[in-house]
């Protein structure tokens, strides 16, 4: 998370997907997904931390360069907008997570 090379830039998609997978994390925290190498279905609600925590890992052996704060901005940024949609769209969060219990 962090580094001393402020000129540093950071350039993919990565922090929309984490983006994207906050705010499923809100909405859908049970919903079944696979992480690459584990044959099992494991709850949104566990995947994401885990898949952070491994690309955490990963970048501070140093062997690639990762931005991790793009990945964890975006997955504020999703939590964040997860929650307003929670506040604001009740009933159609509660028909989410019946459907994906």
């Amino acid at each position: 998370i962090f580094v001393s090379d402020f000129s540093a830039y950071a350039v993919g998609a990565s922090g929309s997907i984490f983006a994207i997978a906050g705010l499923l994390m809100i909405l859908t925290p049970n919903l079944p997904v696979f992480l690459m190498f584990i044959p099992i279905p494991v709850k949104l609600k566990y995947a994401v931390p885990i898949l952070l925590i491994g690309l955490w890992l990963i970048s501070i052996t140093g062997a690639i360069g990762i931005g991790n704060t793009a990945h964890l901005g975006g997955l504020i940024a999703g939590l964040f907008y997860g929650a307003y949609l929670k506040n604001k769209y009740p009933k159609k969060v509660l028909m989410l997570n019946r459907y994906f219990k």
